[in-house]
């Protein structure tokens, strides 16, 4: 996941990043932002799920067989 400060105008700018499976999404773990291209491992921020849903998403079959 990246997380960027969004400019008005002008470019973006990457605050960091982390890497998480669907499971440590859900149970609402805090993550630490790291910048990738840096080389001595800092955090920038922190990251923190409140809430995870997670839904399926319809093919155009499924709505053929009547499934949704």
């Amino acid at each position: 996941v990246r997380v960027w400060d969004h400019d008005k105008v002008g470019s973006h700018d990457l605050i960091g990043e982390f890497t998480a499976t669907l499971s440590e999404l859900q149970q609402g773990k805090r993550f630490g932002l790291i910048r990738p291209k840096k080389k001595k491992a800092k955090i920038y921020g922190h990251v923190e799920l409140t809430e995870a849903k997670r839904y399926k998403e319809a093919s155009f079959l499924d709505y053929i067989r009547g499934g949704m």
